[in-house]
């Protein structure tokens, strides 16, 4: 893994925006110190220099000296951004997985079905990422670096204030588009060359690999935006359901770090959960209130606490 010691601080290239912006304008078709400076609005072309001959020194960049010119021109090394980019996706992967693989929530049967597909799918997929012929073999695989190539020739200016950690946010999901999107199915031979592909292992590869990608971003995560459903589940249900045995069985289902922060933002909410546990053990139902003074009510439920009362916004 690049990094980069600035005082304290490690810097990766590719969370750096000046050298992320050094290689879309190479990629782009700008090779020399002087025209990439003056790209990024710079009349001085040195201090570009220096930068550009410390992506060649980690490896991000080769140099070639044209004798007739007597000028230096940079290339991007493709196969170190092909590795930090399949870095990126599996890592991505095995740390959301590991997420997926303890966060439970209640859903429904049918997103239980899809579930179950996940669980056997999933190992597949973290076999490929700890196979390291798999791993060789895809970080060189010809169309991956098609992709990638493609990618950033077509960032270039456009993305000079992106990284390209970003960049590979963006084409990480671009590989989680169904097969169908590809132009290909608009030419007319193009079933015949579906067939051909069949039989191509880096193309199959990249399958193995657009799944990895898939994965990564679909878990029935973005554990982010799971947790925030989850959270307003709760603080909503607490809210339009004050007196429901569903807070106990939400509570039941939902992650720790949830119920944590609900508790932190709401006081009391232990308390209260408690008291909905006594009481549904005595057998006591869930309180309806019916009609629009119920739905003016509910808009604002307190929480009863020794302290007092606590208002949920």
């Amino acid at each position: 893994m690049d990094k980069k010691k600035s005082g304290r601080n490690k810097i990766r290239v590719i969370e750096s925006i000046p050298y992320s912006q050094l290689i879309f304008l190479i990629a782009s078709g700008k090779n020399y110190a002087l025209e990439i400076a003056k790209a990024r609005g710079k009349e001085d072309s040195s201090p570009t220099a220096k930068q550009l001959d410390q992506l060649k020194k980690r490896g991000f960049l080769i140099s070639k000296k044209e004798r007739l010119l007597n000028k230096t021109l940079y290339l991007i090394n493709w196969d170190r951004i092909s590795q930090e980019f399949v870095s990126y996706v599996h890592d991505n992967f095995k740390r959301e997985y590991e997420n997926f693989k303890k966060v439970k929530i209640t859903l429904k049967k049918k997103d239980k079905e899809i579930n179950k597909t996940k669980e056997k799918l999933y190992p597949d997929l973290i076999r490929n990422i700890e196979d390291k012929t798999f791993e060789t073999s895809i970080k060189r695989n010809e169309y991956l670096n098609i992709l990638l190539k493609s990618t950033f020739s077509l960032s270039g200016e456009a993305s000079l204030n992106k990284t390209i950690k970003e960049v590979f946010g963006d084409l990480r999901l671009d590989l989680t588009m169904p097969k169908e999107v590809f132009y290909l199915k608009e030419w007319k031979h193009s079933k015949k060359i579906q067939e051909e592909s069949k039989k191509d292992v880096d193309y199959q590869q990249l399958n193995i690999f657009r799944e990895i990608c898939k994965g990564a971003f679909d878990l029935d995560t973005r554990q982010n935006l799971i947790d925030l459903d989850n959270y307003l589940m709760l603080k909503y249900t607490l809210r339009l359901y004050p007196e429901s045995k569903i807070i106990k069985d939400l509570v039941k289902s939902l992650p720790k770090n949830i119920i944590k922060e609900v508790n932190k933002n709401h006081p009391g909410f232990k308390e209260r959960i408690q008291e909905i546990s006594q009481n549904s053990s005595k057998g006591t139902k869930p309180t309806e209130n019916k009609g629009e003074n119920a739905e003016n009510a509910n808009q604002n439920v307190f929480l009863s606490t020794e302290k007092g009362k606590i208002k949920l916004d």
